[in-house]
């Protein structure tokens, strides 16, 4: 929760930045950060609420399994935004998407192990595969959120013509918003009295992981 935090305040300082210094951020969106009709605010406040359940998701299930597990059932999330853009953009779904997405669903049960194919365990890797378990869990609920999180950045950029950094700054409040909660509801406030080695981890990660979402939302426009 203190990387999300830390996460949102440098992504926040960089999209309010952007948005000062870009022109045309500021004389089509500077008095309407959010949007000028309810349509698109639901739809920002959609791609927030989606975007920050992916990355709360993916980062707690590295704490019940390992790093290269979590990423690729949470990379699964291509998949989801791709059928989402189907149903609700309209976007085609040819036979090399159809591949794909099949063979990314293959990857995720060869990861996940799933026993009604691979068959029962004895007691101790059974208490080992329920951590495990949590951890699939977190990473499919991930990737399920982050997908359709691309799809309402799509529809914001395609549908609504929302500048990315209006789109960056909704989505970096509401995770400086939900984490500081979520430090308390699961015990993880530690931000203070921390070495200062770990502040500049913290501080590298939010600055990699913000401009990582700001061209992942340019991209996806």
């Amino acid at each position: 929760m203190p990387c999300i935090f830390v996460r949102g305040i440098c992504q926040t300082t960089l999209s309010l930045y952007i948005i000062h210094t870009n022109g045309e951020s500021e004389k089509d969106y500077g008095l309407h950060l959010f949007g000028d009709n309810w349509n698109v605010r639901l739809t920002l406040l959609l791609r927030s609420v989606l975007g920050y359940i992916g990355l709360h998701g993916a980062l707690m299930a590295v704490e019940y399994m390992s790093v290269g597990d979590s990423t690729t059932l949470v990379m699964l999330s291509p998949i989801i935004a791709a059928i989402g853009a189907y149903i609700l953009l309209g976007e085609p779904w040819r036979l090399p998407e159809f591949i794909a997405a099949f063979c990314g669903l293959l990857g995720g049960i060869f990861i996940s192990r799933p026993s009604f194919i691979f068959g029962a365990q004895d007691s101790e890797q059974e208490n080992s595969s329920r951590t495990f378990a949590l951890g699939v869990t977190l990473s499919l609920i991930a990737a399920l959120a982050a997908g359709f999180a691309y799809v309402f950045v799509r529809m914001l950029g395609t549908t609504f013509k929302m500048h990315w950094a209006n789109i960056c700054l909704a989505q970096s409040l509401v995770q400086v918003l939900f984490s500081i909660p979520s430090m308390y509801i699961f015990d993880q406030m530690y931000l203070f009295g921390l070495p200062f080695d770990v502040y500049c981890m913290l501080m590298a990660a939010g600055t990699v992981g913000s401009v990582s979402q700001v061209l992942l939302t340019i991209g996806l426009q």
